[in-house]
């Protein structure tokens, strides 16, 4: 026989022995007994398609943890003297959080993130910040202006302090007032600029704050090492800057502004009626021959009536404008009227002058009841839709209010309780 042949019935013998072997094997390896069949072992059921598969068949998906929203920042200041080796706390200190001055918009002023004073014990503190950089200023009446910037902070860190070391200082007080009339003037920025050499250690910074409704100001933090000079601004009036200088102990200041482009207003009120106490001027600016175009200025006053009717109101600058005015006397007929158009050129060797008829309104007496023959209500909240005047019944029911000429008119009331 050939060799060939021989080895290779050899190797199948040999893997028909090896799986003989193991089918006699049983479940723990050992040979079966006589007359035993081998167990069964059924196949893994596979459900169908339709069916779904059971639980521990799926993959079980961890649930995703809720995110933390993330807090704003919060920003802790204390204001201290520099009394002792730690300093004393300074209660009533105003502090202004400021944020960024956004690119592109000038002189407009950084946003106020958080303003406040100081405790008892010289803290304040601000909340739902936004990421810094951060300007923080402190002062006070009788303390000198500090300011300090927070930039950035850690990554982890979500809250920052900054400890305040005050100096003394003063209180610059003083109203303006127009030059020809001698009205106050409200809204006028009063800025305090450091004169050179003030001595001391640290920089000196200028402060600034507008006038009230009866043109008075209030410069608080001023340093008592420092000297400054003044500057006023105010949109339809010309700047003005005083050299000084202003140092503690300067006495209140009288100050006055001269309008950059005046007119004269000539009121003249209806034959035989009274005349008001107060009357409110504004102005509308617009173009020539539209008369839908004129528009509120801002520009907006209200004072007692003019010695002969006769007064100036300072303009923005050229252009096309009216006057209108009005009477602010409750409880009395009203007297409103509106100038013709006039031109406020660039440069005018005499202010305009205008000349505002008044009309005389009309005032509206009455009783509300409770339904017909019913009883008076008291409280009602009265007022004609379009004109600012309000009033309330009394305990009669009965009311009084003045509005304005003019058909139209329509009466709102508003029981209390009720919207």
């Amino acid at each position: 026989m050939d060799k060939r042949i021989f080895s290779a019935l050899l190797l199948a013998a040999g893997a028909l022995l090896a799986g003989l072997g193991l089918f006699l094997k049983g479940e723990e390896g050992g040979p079966l007994p006589a007359g035993s069949a081998p167990p069964f072992v059924p196949a893994r059921e596979v459900p169908p398609p339709d069916r779904p598969l059971p639980e521990d068949s799926l993959s079980r998906k961890t649930p995703a943890s809720p995110k933390k929203e993330k807090k704003g920042y919060a920003l802790t200041v204390e204001t201290r003297s520099l009394q002792g080796k730690e300093g004393l706390p300074l209660a009533g200190i105003a502090v202004r959080v400021l944020g960024p001055k956004r690119r592109g918009l000038g002189e407009e002023p950084a946003p106020v993130l958080a303003r406040g004073r100081t405790d008892q014990k010289g803290t304040f503190l601000a909340r739902s910040l936004p990421p810094p950089p951060w300007t923080v200023e402190v002062a006070g009446r009788e303390w000198a202006l500090a300011r300090c910037t927070l930039s950035s902070l850690l990554r982890s860190q979500r809250e920052a302090t900054l400890v305040f070391r005050l100096r003394p200082g003063w209180t610059l007080e003083g109203r303006v007032a127009e030059k020809d009339s001698a009205l106050p003037l409200p809204g006028v920025l009063v800025k305090a600029l450091p004169l050179p050499g003030g001595g001391g250690h640290g920089p000196l910074l200028p402060r600034e704050a507008r006038t009230a409704k009866d043109g008075s100001f209030h410069l608080e933090g001023l340093s008592q090492r420092a000297s400054y000079r003044l500057r006023l601004q105010r949109e339809g009036f010309e700047e003005r800057s005083l050299p000084g200088p202003y140092r503690k102990g300067t006495p209140f200041l009288n100050l006055w502004l001269k309008p950059l482009s005046p007119v004269r207003v000539i009121l003249l009120p209806p034959a035989g009626a009274a005349l008001p106490t107060r009357v409110e001027l504004g102005l509308l600016a617009g173009r020539e021959g539209e008369e839908g175009t004129f528009h509120p200025q801002g520009l907006l006053r209200t004072c007692p009536w003019p010695k002969g009717g006769s007064l100036t109101l300072p303009c923005p600058g050229p252009g096309f404008y009216r006057v209108r005015a009005r009477s602010r006397d409750p409880g009395r007929v009203p007297l409103a009227g509106t100038s013709p158009v006039f031109r406020v050129e660039e440069k005018q060797e005499a202010p305009p002058t205008v000349t505002v008829p008044l009309f005389a309104g009309a005032l509206l007496q009455g009783r509300v009841l409770d339904g017909p023959g019913g009883a008076p209500l008291e409280g009602v909240l009265l007022w004609v839709r379009g004109e600012w005047r309000k009033t309330r019944t009394g305990p009669d029911g009965k009311f009084r209010l003045p509005c304005g000429a003019g058909d139209g008119k329509v009466l709102v009331l508003r029981i209390p309780g009720e919207r």
